[in-house]
């Protein structure tokens, strides 16, 4: 099942460059939501310093962690439909981190700090093994993720892995807002010299 349904788009017979991308890489994104807040009103190139990496049976989903010093973190999730064979985007932040052994209920309802609440409708739920690969390591975990929408158009994505809880909120935005200047690192070396 992809998640950002208006922004399919088939996926090309070489290997997407939104899949897998490697640490290192500048990621530029040019979506009307970055453009609108930046302060120049330009597309924003973010360094990628995070990959998660959620597998299931039909899904594998990438979310990139995006930073760039002076401004907000962001995170870029990336789906594989499997099945289907597409790929989907969107773009988010991460809008609450909490403890919790409970899974999130089919309803959610945000307020937000400018004022005003949102309601979020549960419509994909799974097991999944997570994998989450930083600078100098790649640790997997047994989690969940839990996919909500709004009738507005918003996404709200929660991961659970344990008894802790990750909250990411944002839109789908189209694979052509997104540009990849991929690292010429090879990442793996991080991993062999911590012996891991």
């Amino acid at each position: 099942m992809a998640l950002f349904d208006r922004f399919r788009r088939p996926k090309p017979e070489r290997k997407d460059e939104l899949i897998g991308i490697q640490l290192g890489s500048i990621v530029e994104l040019r979506d009307s939501y970055t453009i609108e807040n930046s302060p120049d009103h330009d597309p924003v190139s973010y360094t990628v310093t995070e990959r998660r990496t959620y597998s299931s049976p039909d899904l594998r989903r990438y979310v990139y962690k995006l930073e760039q010093s002076g401004s907000e973190t962001v995170f870029l999730a990336v789906d594989e439909d499997l099945e289907n064979d597409e790929v989907t985007a969107g773009r988010f932040v991460l809008d609450n981190e909490h403890d919790t052994e409970d899974d999130p209920p089919d309803v959610m309802t945000l307020e937000f700090d400018a004022g005003g609440a949102e309601e979020f409708q549960l419509t994909f739920d799974s097991p999944v093994e997570l994998a989450v690969r930083t600078e100098n390591r790649e640790i997997k975990y047994d989690a969940k993720i839990f996919d909500y929408e709004s009738e507005e158009g918003a996404v709200l994505l929660i991961e659970r892995c344990g008894g802790h809880a990750m909250q990411f909120l944002g839109c789908g935005i189209d694979r052509s807002d997104v540009y990849v200047y991929p690292s010429e690192e090879d990442e793996g070396k991080y991993i062999e010299e911590l012996g891991a």
